[in-house]
């Protein structure tokens, strides 16, 4: 505004210098100073409102409460991000993981990328901290455009080179067998995040891999096919599978809700019998039945011994049959055996009529 004054301004003034017509000069002079007047009254409202802007402004950052800061967080005790040495690829990603929590969790501690990149550096030993130090230059600082920047060099180095063969490889191990399924889920999770990004894909993947109990349990009923109401019923059913299983264990003990089957009684014994050439009674060993090696002698063989005066029983001399000691022991065993045949089928029969 106050421009277009000072224009109007030097126009009025050339234009009196310039030689003109009476009429003509003197309209032009009223016309310009006019405008003049008007601008300059326009000038004058736009400062008087731009005083009453800048007071209103002033008044309201008084009036309003403070903005809240994300001061660093000195109450909870945060630890420091590990080492990381590249001795194990594995470490990597849990390392930065780490690294990011606590230069989020410090915000002025870290007021700039480079003061982010000298505690990543910090932290670094052996063969990842000669990864990174030929970026370092001569005034301490890194050569690099920030933090990203230094965690993709690391990554390159000691990343992964085929992290989805490796985790396609892994998924393929991952068995629930008799573990709980949170445990196996819970295993699963940290593979599977960085293969599938469908939950179509994780539910299928998933399911493979569960026990031959659970997917036998699946066969008559309809499944989700959300991932998580299908992660919820798998742990509803793995419980129940588990509940189901101590039951029946209990019942096996005898200590179930159930009766156990009654065992089958024993078969009955058979009955004691003495043995062979032994009276009843005798608990001893069998005795030797004498006539058990005799054999019965020719007729030629009985007509020499009748000739020769010997016994017909045995053979021996001085003695007839019926005085052979030998034929009188071997009646005797003959007859104990047919007491003792004769006791054990009657106590056969009397157990038989007990039963």
């Amino acid at each position: 505004m106050e421009q277009q004054i000072r224009t109007l301004t030097d126009e009025r003034d050339g234009a009196r210098r310039i030689p003109a017509a009476a009429g003509t000069n003197k309209e032009l002079r009223e016309e310009l100073d006019d405008m003049t007047r008007d601008a300059r009254q326009f000038g004058e409202e736009a400062r008087s409102l731009r005083t009453q802007l800048v007071n209103a402004l002033m008044l309201a950052a008084r009036t309003a409460p403070a903005a809240p800061q994300a001061p660093e967080d000195r109450g909870q005790k945060f630890p420091d991000s590990p080492d990381f040495s590249g001795s194990d690829r594995a470490q990597l990603r849990g390392w930065i993981a780490q690294l990011r929590m606590v230069i989020r969790h410090k915000p002025a501690s870290f007021p700039d990328e480079q003061s982010k990149m000298r505690y990543a550096f910090n932290r670094l030993r052996r063969v990842a901290l000669a990864q990174i130090l030929p970026h370092v230059r001569e005034d301490g600082t890194i050569g690099l455009e920030d933090l990203p920047a230094f965690i993709q060099l690391l990554e390159a180095a000691f990343g992964d080179p085929d992290r989805v063969a490796t985790t396609e490889g892994k998924m393929k191990d991952i068995k629930q067998k008799n573990r709980e399924f949170s445990q196996y889920y819970a295993e699963f999770q940290v593979i599977a995040a960085d293969l599938y990004s469908n939950p179509s894909a994780l539910r299928k993947a998933l399911r493979m891999g569960l026990s031959e109990e659970m997917k036998d349990s699946f066969t008559y009923s309809d499944m989700p096919e959300e991932l998580p109401a299908f992660m919820t019923v798998c742990q509803k059913r793995d419980n129940q599978i588990r509940q189901r299983r101590a039951e029946k264990a209990a019942q096996n003990k005898g200590g179930g809700i159930g009766f156990a089957s009654p065992r089958p009684p024993p078969p009955p014994k058979a009955p004691e019998t003495a043995p062979a050439g032994t009276v009843a009674g005798y608990t001893g060993p069998a005795l030797m039945d004498l006539s058990a090696g005799r054999r019965r002698i020719s007729a030629e063989e009985r007509a020499k011994r009748f000739v020769d005066g010997r016994c017909l029983y045995c053979g021996g001399f001085n003695h007839r049959a019926a005085e052979c000691a030998a034929r009188i022991k071997a009646q005797t065993f003959k007859a104990a055996g047919a007491e003792v045949k004769e006791v054990g089928t009657q106590r056969g029969s009397e157990e038989s009529g007990k039963d």
